[in-house]
């Protein structure tokens, strides 16, 4: 669909000059000061009051234009406005043909640019949308959806049309790039799920997530009846150390009490202090059976934060690990005088939490950070299940 001047009746064209210098020749209409249409040319004397607008078929040419304006438009008027069929030609020889609506490339169309790039299809409001081809001057041809400008080639990506091949590929191939980064970063954040069939490959799993500056959550699968007493007396040994135990929910359940509280919290900053100093194992016990509330109450981890005993940071092993932070658990105690900046301790949590282990591992994960997402940094942790 496009419009050719060629075959035009031009004999009722009347030749007009308008304020901003440029030329009409077409169709007209005359029109009173209501807004009422009047044949002019057989009353004379409504002349003085009445004005022509463009109407039905005429050429327009623009003496002076911007970059982006039209120079010269032949096609369909109405009532002053460009609107239907019509060929638009710009200042740098670019070519529209094909519909217009109150002046703007609206409808179907061809543009063809003076480069050689072309574009066939749908437009709106002036820009390439809907269904359409284009055809780039190195020969990539686009074909299919478009939205605002640009073509839509997946789900979620758009491409600039006036790209070349190379360069379309090139953003691809980043796109690419950038979503397998984001996804490895996505899993990192995430819980690094693993099961452990004996204490010897939860040791290696447990070093492992340490390494890491992750902090392992232990758990029991439904069906292995492991408790907490269990875990402590099988991975000490298998890790070849000592096991250090702070028990949040016996702390929770002190802390209204301010001398127990006290008491107990002194005994867990020089555990904390020997396993930090010695490079033993330092337990948080989230879920103690022999604690008992009359109603489910998990404490949350950042009521006991004490800088000089439970220090904040003792999920986050980056910032456990310097000596400011150690410095002021071990003051006080008597390793105190065991700085070292080796940090080959281990910090674990466990939880009495039990999942079938016949659940997929992502639907594993799900269960766990519905549990505990609101008292434990999950960004942080891993997950080990014991088989």
């Amino acid at each position: 669909m496009s419009f050719n001047f060629e075959n035009v009746d031009t004999s009722d064209f009347v030749c007009i000059q308008l304020k901003d210098s440029s030329i009409y020749y077409g169709q007209v209409l005359w029109v009173d000061e209501h807004g009422n249409f009047v044949d002019a040319p057989a009353d004379p004397s409504a002349v003085p009051n009445v004005r022509r607008v463009r109407n039905g078929i005429g050429v327009q040419i623009y003496p002076n234009v911007g970059e982006d304006d039209i120079c010269r438009y032949e096609g369909y008027w109405d009532m002053d406005q460009m609107n239907g069929i019509g060929k638009c030609t710009y200042p740098d020889k670019s070519i529209y043909n094909g519909n217009l609506r109150n002046g703007v490339k609206d409808g179907y169309g061809k543009f063809i640019w003076p480069n050689g790039d072309t574009y066939d299809g749908n437009w709106k409001d002036g820009r390439i949308e809907g269904g359409g081809k284009f055809i780039h001057h190195d020969g990539n041809v686009l074909s299919g959806m478009f939205k605002n400008g640009c073509y839509h080639l997946s789900d979620d990506t758009y491409i600039n049309p006036f790209l070349s091949k190379q360069e379309i590929d090139t953003i691809l191939r980043r796109k690419k790039d950038i979503a397998l980064a984001k996804e490895m970063t996505k899993k990192e954040k995430l819980f690094i799920f693993e099961k452990a069939e004996d204490y010897e490959r939860a040791a290696e799993l447990i070093k492992k997530s340490n390494l890491n500056k992750r902090v392992p959550v232990i758990i029991a699968s439904r069906e292995s009846y492991k408790g907490k007493d269990d875990f402590y007396e099988n991975i000490a040994p298998a890790m070849n150390k000592k096991i250090f135990e702070f028990d949040l929910r016996k702390a929770a359940e002190f802390k209204p009490h301010e001398e127990k509280f006290r008491k107990y919290m002194n005994g867990v900053k020089k555990s904390l202090a020997e396993a930090l100093m010695t490079d033993q194992i330092f337990c948080i016990n989230i879920d103690d059976t022999d604690i008992h509330y009359e109603e489910i109450y998990d404490p949350d981890l950042r009521e006991i934060y004490d800088a000089n005993t439970f220090p904040s940071q003792i999920l986050n092993l980056e910032e456990l690990s310097k000596p400011e932070v150690k410095n002021k658990v071990a003051v006080d105690t008597e390793f105190r005088t065991h700085m070292k900046t080796n940090n080959e301790y281990n910090i674990v949590i466990w939880s009495k939490f039990k999942v079938d282990s016949t659940l997929e591992a992502k639907k594993i994960i799900e269960k766990f950070e519905r549990r505990f997402s609101s008292i434990l940094p999950t960004l942080k942790l891993d997950l080990i299940m014991l088989l």
